[in-house]
């Protein structure tokens, strides 16, 4: 499950919104807001994608994308 908040902080941070991440992706901006709701998950091409967009240590994408809530 994705930790919605963690998300928001690291892409505000990089100065992005979820209109960005979606062009991003390649999505809509529905689809990334469904994501963050934990209506749908992240797909691993996804993942990978903002975790070099981001920069993001292993760590943190564990702790974003992996972590039980």
């Amino acid at each position: 499950m994705t930790d919605a908040k963690r998300f928001r902080s690291v892409m505000a941070l990089n100065g992005q919104n979820q209109n960005d991440v979606a062009e991003l992706l390649g999505i809509t901006p529905v689809s990334v807001s469904r994501k963050l709701n934990g209506e749908s998950h992240f797909t691993q091409e996804e993942i990978m994608k903002l975790a070099s967009t981001w920069e993001l240590t292993g760590e943190l994408m564990v702790d974003i994308f992996f972590k039980e809530q």
